[in-house]
């Protein structure tokens, strides 16, 4: 304790603190240190047995002890939020829009063929960035969830406790091996300046600068790993010059069917009441011998 105060409350200070210098510092437009920290971590992240029962909670965190239903569309919607999300750059001040929805090859090629980006039918207008998910998905290659179970036998999950007014029981809850799955994305950005190309080549060579990084798709933790990057630009000197810059990921993901769930009933307590029935019954005496004493009679037995 210092000057009467707890360890949390100088915690307090010091962040509240570290804000307002940072406050003072931008508003006289003054450069920040490249080593200062503006967020001080008043809880600790758990680590080792802690953390992994942490992900375990995260999983089951429906309402139910079951994991999340993991499909196509569900992998699509992760993949398009974490464009949104973690390869977020700005341009002129404000951020560059991400196209809300998936873009199949097809569209793709038919949308690159008109090419106007301003007209009256509220086309996007440059710069932006696009999905673009292509048709193949393949037997996926997640080391987690290579082939190694026959057929779509159900494995045991958990052991649930029931209660049904009148006996305690157990559920237990089996499901199948999930199946890998590979999914190819291409983000494309579409710029009319070169500045733009670099941040957001910055951006992504930062985020994958271990080849691949991570998203959370309904509880489960997904890898995506970069493949590829490509110059999609158009040389045309007659019309408007615009950069396309393609960046080539694929979602090693996997799928689950909450369809393919087993729930039984594995045991019930059962309470048994035996009902006896007890009578009084009154000694065999015999009586020896009687005495009488000062107008009192004992019985010798």
């Amino acid at each position: 304790i210092v000057n009467g105060l707890g360890n949390w409350q100088m915690v307090v200070m010091i962040h509240i603190f570290a804000i307002n210098v940072v406050i003072i510092m931008k508003k006289n437009n003054m450069p920040l240190p490249k080593k200062i920290k503006t967020n001080l971590d008043i809880v600790y992240d758990k680590t080792l047995l802690d953390r992994r029962e942490e992900l375990l909670d995260n999983i089951i965190d429906n309402g139910t002890y079951l994991p999340k239903s993991l499909l196509h569309e569900n992998l699509d919607k992760g993949m398009l939020e974490f464009v949104k999300n973690d390869l977020q750059i700005l341009s002129g001040g404000k951020i560059i829009p991400t196209v809300d929805k998936i873009i199949s090859t097809q569209n793709w090629s038919q949308y690159t063929e008109t090419w106007t980006f301003i007209d009256e039918d509220n086309n996007p207008v440059p710069p932006f960035i696009t999905l673009v998910r292509m048709n193949d998905s393949k037997y996926g290659t997640n080391p987690a969830t290579q082939y190694t179970i026959p057929n779509r036998k159900p494995f045991y999950f958990a052991s649930v406790p029931t209660w049904d007014g009148q006996r305690n029981g157990f559920d237990i809850y089996s499901i199948p091996q999930p199946v890998p799955i590979d999914i190819n994305f291409s983000i494309k950005i579409i710029t009319n300046r070169l500045r733009d190309l670099n941040k957001f080549n910055t951006k992504v060579l930062q985020k994958f600068s271990s080849k691949q990084a991570y998203t959370i798709v309904n509880g489960h933790y997904i890898p995506i790993v970069s493949t590829n990057i490509t110059d999609e630009s158009q040389i045309n000197t007659d019309s408007r010059k615009f950069y396309i810059q393609s960046y080539d990921f694929t979602m090693l993901g996997f799928l689950i069917d909450d369809e393919e769930f087993d729930v039984k009933p594995a045991i019930n307590r059962i309470s048994q009441v035996f009902e006896t029935e007890i009578q009084n019954q009154v000694p065999n005496v015999q009586v020896v011998e009687t005495i009488p004493i000062n107008d009192l009679t004992y019985e010798i037995i």
